[in-house]
C-alpha cells in the first residue's frame, strides 16, 4: 500500500449536503496518512494517482424524531462531473432517540485523475437526523487506500 488517506466529517451536518464539503485530515496523537494523499475542492475528491483504489465511508447518525431517514451515497464520475453514477449508499432509520452507524466500500479503478472523480452527500429526508462530525474526534470518516497499480 503506498496511499492511505483517511478525512474526518467537522461539524453535525443537520441538513442536507450535495456534496458534503466539511472535511478535514486527523491530526491527533500518531494519527497520519500515506503517501501524497487525497485533496479535495468544492466536495470532489481528486486522486493522486492512478490504480485500484478502495474508498470507504464509516459514517455515525443520530436522530431526534421517530423513524427519520438518514443517507449517504457516493457517487463517482470519470468526465470531471460533466455526468455521475451513484456507486454507494447507506441509510439509517430508527426510534428516537437513537444513535448507530453504517458503513460504504467501494473499489474504483482510477484510469485519469484530472477526470476520474467521487464526491460524498449526505439526505436528512425528514427533518430530524443528523450525520454526527466533530473537528478532533473521528466521528464519520472517509478513507482512502490505494490498493494496487493498475
Amino acid at each position: 500500500i503506498t496511499e492511505y488517506d483517511v478525512w474526518q466529517l467537522t461539524s453535525n451536518l443537520t441538513a442536507t449536503a450535495t456534496p458534503i464539503t466539511t472535511f478535514t485530515r486527523p491530526s491527533g496523537t500518531l494519527q497520519t496518512y500515506l503517501g501524497t494523499g487525497m485533496s479535495s475542492s468544492s466536495g470532489i475528491w481528486t486522486f493522486p494517482s492512478t490504480g485500484i483504489w478502495e474508498v470507504k465511508v464509516e459514517a455515525l447518525y443520530s436522530q431526534s424524531a421517530d423513524n427519520q431517514l438518514a443517507e449517504v451515497r457516493i457517487f463517482a464520475s470519470d468526465d470531471n462531473f460533466a455526468t455521475e453514477d451513484e456507486i454507494g449508499y447507506n441509510s439509517y432509520r430508527a426510534k428516537n432517540p437513537d444513535v448507530g452507524s453504517g458503513s460504504i466500500r467501494v473499489l474504483l479503478d482510477i484510469q485519469d485523475t484530472s477526470n476520474d472523480k467521487v464526491k460524498f452527500t449526505y439526505t436528512d429526508s425528514n427533518g430530524s437526523a443528523n450525520l454526527l462530525g466533530e473537528s478532533t474526534k473521528n466521528r464519520t470518516t472517509f478513507q482512502f487506500v490505494k490498493i494496487s497499480d493498475t
